[in-house]
């Protein structure tokens, strides 16, 4: 070419990205945004962020993720001498059971949660049935403002014994069941 040119190299990359929001008991919300490479897996922690609060989690993503929830905490001096594991769901539902529940006011202290979670711009009442191991039902309404999440904690209603769950609910929501126990200390 006689006359000079300009030559330009374009390069692009995705990296992905996924949107979290925290849906806090008292209806309030807190939103972030992380990066995700390809076949790469990301740590949030959540207790930096929202100490001493119960809440639920939102996962959206432009490409299918896996989502799980880690809990730990301290015994006997250890920083993590337990846990628990949740895999995350994808589906709401206006109706969910829950196969097993138990409390008890033993040296081996069981106690059951319910958390209910209403991802919804609108109220959801939420209307739970506890079905008893000697054949009665304990029914227990709960109206859940707008993006909020809710505890049950059932050794309140039924302070021992075992139980099903029956939630039926007006809008779709999530519902998860949590067990606790202290193995004596």
């Amino acid at each position: 070419a006689t006359q000079p040119i300009m030559v330009e190299r374009a390069m692009y990359w995705s990296a992905g990205g996924v949107e979290v929001t925290f849906l806090k008991e008292d209806g309030s919300q807190l939103i972030r945004a992380y990066s995700m490479d390809p076949k790469s897996r990301r740590v949030i922690l959540a207790h930096e962020l929202l100490p001493n609060q119960g809440f639920s989690t939102t996962v959206k993503s432009q490409l299918p993720v896996a989502v799980e929830r880690s809990m730990y905490w301290p015994a006997g001096g250890v920083a993590k001498a337990d846990g628990h594991n949740s895999i995350g769901m994808s589906r709401l539902s206006t109706e969910w059971y829950l196969a097993e529940g138990y409390n008890s006011i033993n040296t081996y202290q069981y106690e059951t949660y319910l958390t209910l979670v209403n991802p919804h711009d609108d109220e959801v009442v939420a209307n739970v049935f506890f079905l008893k191991e000697d054949g009665t039902t304990l029914p227990y309404r709960r109206i859940m403002p707008a993006r909020s999440r809710q505890t049950i904690q059932t050794n309140i209603l039924i302070p021992a014994g075992g139980f099903s769950t029956h939630v039926t609910a007006t809008q779709p929501i999530m519902v998860e069941r949590a067990m606790y126990w202290s193995a004596g200390g």
